[in-house]
């Protein structure tokens, strides 16, 4: 979780890097870069989705390695107050252009609720990016793409192997 020598870690500190995990740019505008191609696809849609699954990907791994980690209680809860306050910044931001009614928490809250109905579905499926990877090509608008179903399975993935790394010994 951490090195011995920082000490203990409170669930604020490890939370905020959690969300480090979930909004790095840097790996979205990455993984954007590795599947590009000539496909007549929304690639600003997909970026926008890929967004909200690294939050939903991160969550749904500190609640299910939650159990099993070392770290701070009130972990789960101090990872979603901080993407609350990440989503009312994301709203206040796009206030001005999309006028009032912006609520990017909201869109975050139904994205997780979608993502678990269709875990739930699937629910005898033993690699949930098998899942994942398509139904986040759909919410895209790139259920056909077998590119867009990949990366999304990958992010999933992904997501969870470094929230699993940051979280269990």
């Amino acid at each position: 979780m951490s090195p011995p020598s920082e000490g203990p870690i409170s669930a604020k500190q490890l939370a905020h890097r959690l969300l480090n995990i979930a909004v790095n740019q840097r790996e979205t505008k990455a993984d954007l870069s590795a599947v590009r191609n000539d496909e007549p696809l929304n690639w600003i849609a997909v970026e926008y989705e890929m967004q909200l699954l690294r939050i939903v990907a991160v969550g749904w791994a500190v609640a299910y390695f939650g159990d099993q980690a070392r770290g701070p209680q009130g972990l789960a809860e101090a990872y979603w107050e901080g993407v609350q306050i990440y989503g009312s910044a994301v709203s206040a931001m796009t206030q001005p252009v999309l006028g009032s009614g912006a609520d990017y928490f909201g869109t975050v809250r139904q994205r997780l609720d979608h993502y678990v109905q269709v875990m739930t579905h699937f629910s005898n499926v033993t690699d949930p990016a098998r899942v994942i990877g398509p139904t986040f090509a759909k919410l895209s608008g790139c259920e056909a793409s077998e590119a867009v179903i990949r990366l999304g399975g990958r992010v999933f993935s992904r997501c969870l192997a470094r929230v699993q790394q940051l979280l269990l010994p």
